[in-house]
């Protein structure tokens, strides 16, 4: 135990010394091999500066039984990483004059308790007061409606008062999924896939299990994860995607593609406090971020994790530097870290080994 310890403080800092006389892409591949060899990593990586992919490459298999490898085609489930998807459809509504952010979410879901106390902008930011423990005893193998959500989730008791706490909850998104699909007359699916994946060229992204061409595996402890039911986080979850087709995504939030500029200024803001002393925010679907832990850079981040899936996106905004992780090694391990550490490289930036404990 202690040489794997010591293995991975040896591979995520490299004694905090920079690598000298070498190219970022050289100093990238070099330190992620050796990352990839001391920890198992399985999954796919890419690094990229001012639109331009520095580093890409796979790891590991996407299916161990078959030996079959993981590629940069491979499509690994986003997990949360849906939900800026989610925030991204809600903001291009607003921009139609469809909805408003301050809006009551009884105005769509009638009934609901506390529905004239929480806003939309609550359930975008996780500030709606509901709980996250909400799925404990059903089936995430089940097909499960919107509406059936709606239903679940008014059952579950108010945790804090709207808009005072941060309380991080897919229930949160699943009821804006909803409200998607009320206010568009469409499935959540298929206006995301219709206003977001579709005009951004995402052809490898779905939400459809059984359309995957090259689907990874999810794995926890070595043992292959059951595919859950795509609805089963809807809203919050269930988006299928390959690392290429998350760059696309990326990309198109530093332009005005799918966005006005204003909605991307919305985006990028802090709502409220997710962390002790308020050092990391949640906004509309993203972590933001400016302190020590991201070397004083601002940052849009997300991690996502569940059914043998771990990924993490780590979008520096002012310095358009995206790291992005899909991983199908399900245990636990730091994702977050290895985005920020590798990021590390292409600012030029000291990372220390307490940047690992977070």
């Amino acid at each position: 135990m202690k040489k794997k310890v010591f293995s991975l403080f040896l591979a995520l800092t490299a004694l905090a010394v920079f690598f000298l006389g070498s190219s970022k892409e050289t100093n990238l591949e070099s330190f992620m091999d050796e990352y990839a060899l001391e920890n198992g990593f399985s999954g796919v990586v890419l690094v990229a500066k001012q639109g331009e992919v520095l580093f890409s490459k796979s790891y590991g298999y996407a299916d161990r039984q078959a030996k079959k490898p993981n590629t940069l085609e491979t499509q690994f489930s986003v997990a949360s990483l849906t939900k800026s998807f989610t925030a991204v459809s809600v903001l291009q509504l607003e921009e139609k004059g469809l909805l408003s952010l301050k809006d009551p979410i009884g105005k769509y879901l009638s009934g609901f308790p506390n529905g004239n106390q929480i806003t939309i902008e609550h359930l975008l930011s996780n500030s709606s007061g509901i709980s996250g423990n909400y799925r404990e005893n059903l089936d995430p193998s089940e097909s499960y409606t919107t509406e059936e959500w709606v239903k679940i989730i008014k059952a579950q008791p108010l945790k804090s008062l709207p808009g005072t706490e941060f309380e991080y909850s897919t229930a949160n998104f699943s009821l804006l999924a909803h409200i998607i699909e009320h206010v568009s007359n469409k499935p959540y699916e298929v206006y995301v896939h219709e206003n977001i994946l579709l005009p951004l060229g995402m052809r490898h992204s779905t939400f459809d299990t059984a359309s995957l061409r090259a689907p990874a595996t999810g794995y926890i402890s070595g043992e292959s994860v059951e595919f859950p039911s795509s609805s089963f986080s809807v809203g919050g979850g269930g988006l299928y995607s390959t690392v290429g087709d998350m760059y696309l995504y990326d990309q198109a939030l530093y332009s005005q593609t799918i966005l006005g500029k204003a909605q991307l200024e919305k985006m990028q803001a802090g709502i409220v406090s997710a962390a002790p002393i308020g050092i990391i925010q949640y906004g509309m679907g993203w972590y933001v971020a400016e302190n020590m832990i991201t070397f004083g850079h601002k940052t849009l981040s997300h991690a996502g994790q569940g059914y043998g899936f771990r990924n993490d996106i780590e979008r520096f905004v002012d310095d358009n530097v995206t790291v992005i992780v899909l991983s199908n090694k399900g245990e636990k391990w730091n994702q977050p870290a290895l985005g920020r550490r590798l990021a590390s490289i292409v600012l030029n930036k000291r990372f220390w080994f307490w940047q690992n404990l977070v």
